[in-house]
């Protein structure tokens, strides 16, 4: 499991800050804020000092800063990395209160990240738009996002830092890597308890964030794997889509259309022999639909085996 961005908050004491490697990039005077960039071999990240709150927070991706990429991050690699920021700052980060944090795995699968992508289509009471390659399902708390890690990579990586990504954590530049990653923006609202960064790096937090992750995956509904038959005709078609429609949805296709057959709207329309008729016409239609109400782009297996095996 990745740890990837987060966004900390400590009581602010001025006294006990050290600026000396802290940049301001702005000030901003109707509510006293200032921002600050905390510089270091990778990505900046981001301090921002607000006195009337007494507070001072840390927002960033601790990956990036670190190490100059999110493929593989450690519990050892986070903690090294607050230690390093906490040195810096002259603040022990570990002590925050954890205000946003990000979670997930890449995994790499025969399929290619598009595929996988298009095949998750939407979770209950959440809003699904695309995002940055990918897609996200989006509530007040929780941001759940599936996209391109591989696109992600060639983006932000140079040919050297893969290089060592390759000799170092197994990056395969012909693979297909595909994200799946919460974005907890409410961590204290989902998990309904208070979690400092310390906890972060403990097992019974880890393992409460993990079950989560795979529970959260779970919820997805995906379409399934189907077999047309070659120039299949629009009455085939339209049997595909209500198969794809009733797995995703929990239903037998047969039950569900001999409920329809025998609805009110049916009887109306068509007499006892049309019925009868029409009903051995979509028999036979599905029939040349085979398929199965799982999905062959299921990551549920992958996804909890990155998990067991990451620590």
């Amino acid at each position: 499991m990745i740890l990837d961005y987060l966004e900390i908050a400590l009581p602010l004491s001025k006294d006990n800050v050290n600026f000396t490697y802290l940049e301001r990039t702005a000030y901003y005077h109707s509510s006293d804020i200032s921002q600050y960039q905390l510089r270091g071999n990778w990505s900046p990240m981001k301090i921002v000092v607000n006195p009337r709150k007494d507070e001072i927070i840390l927002k960033g991706s601790i990956p990036f800063y670190y190490s100059g990429q999110n493929f593989s991050h450690s519990n050892q690699d986070f903690q090294n990395a607050l230690d390093v920021i906490s040195n810096k700052t002259n603040l022990n980060w570990l002590n925050g209160s954890v205000r946003t944090f990000e979670a997930g795995v890449i995994i790499e699968s025969a399929y290619k990240p598009d595929e996988i992508i298009h095949s998750h289509l939407s979770i209950e009471g959440m809003e699904t738009n695309p995002w940055k390659h990918g897609r996200v399902f989006s509530n007040s708390t929780l941001d759940v996002k599936l996209y391109n890690a591989k696109h992600r990579t060639n983006k932000v990586c140079s040919l050297e830092l893969k290089k060592v990504m390759e000799s170092k954590y197994g990056y395969n530049a012909k693979s297909n890597y595909t994200k799946f990653e919460n974005k907890y923006k409410k961590p204290s609202n989902h998990f309904l308890l208070q979690i400092s960064t310390s906890d972060l790096c403990r097992e019974p937090m880890q393992t409460l964030i993990k079950e989560d992750i795979l529970l959260v995956y779970n919820s997805i509904k995906k379409s399934h794997c189907l077999q047309l038959p070659d120039k299949a005709s629009a009455g085939e078609m339209s049997s595909a889509m209500i198969k794809d429609l009733c797995f995703i949805s929990g239903m037998d296709p047969d039950q569900y259309t001999k409920q329809f057959m025998k609805s009110h709207s049916v009887k109306q329309s068509l007499n006892t022999t049309d019925r009868k008729n029409r009903n051995r016409t979509l028999k036979t239609w599905a029939n040349k639909i085979q398929g199965s109400n799982e999905s062959q782009y299921d990551l549920s297996k992958l996804i909890a085996e990155k998990l067991d095996s990451s620590s």
